[in-house]
């Protein structure tokens, strides 16, 4: 007998246990009891069975999907990083790119701001770089990403 499809098979069981209700009303004796209860424990190990069946097709449909949503994660990630100016000739390209902006305004389009990290409580500057240092280096190794 082949899989029943998840829709044909819940009325089946349905109709299984509405006969099994209506042989349990006329059960007298427990020869008749124990052959309901064999059925019984049957029919359980369909249930179950299906169960089964339909929670390892739910998993491949979560994992189908997952794969999915981390390929457009990636996409969206390629497409909106901006590379950042590195080189002298960036540097100056962005400078002559954007003549009228503020060096304030300059510094926010290559900037990036990371809320909920805490601040150091370091007292010298080179304690508190090293400090953010260490939380940007935890933060790319939770991203799986390189700095």
């Amino acid at each position: 007998m082949g899989t029943p499809s998840k829709h044909t098979s819940i009325p089946i069981l349905n109709d299984g246990l509405k006969s099994l209700i209506t042989k349990a009303e006329k059960a007298t004796t427990i020869v008749s009891c124990r052959a309901l209860l064999i059925e019984l424990i049957n029919t359980i190990a369909i249930i179950e069975q299906n169960n089964q069946q339909n929670i390892i097709q739910l998993q491949q449909q979560i994992s189908n999907q997952n794969t999915e949503l981390l390929a457009k994660i990636d996409t969206l990630l390629h497409v909106t990083q901006r590379p950042t100016p590195s080189s002298p000739s960036q540097s100056q390209q962005l400078n002559q790119t954007t003549p009228s902006l503020s060096s304030d305004e300059k510094e926010r389009l290559r900037s990036v701001v990371i809320y909920g990290i805490e601040e150091s409580k370091n007292s010298t500057p080179s304690l508190k770089a090293q400090d953010d240092n260490n939380q940007l280096t935890q933060l790319f190794d939770g991203l799986n990403a390189e700095k």
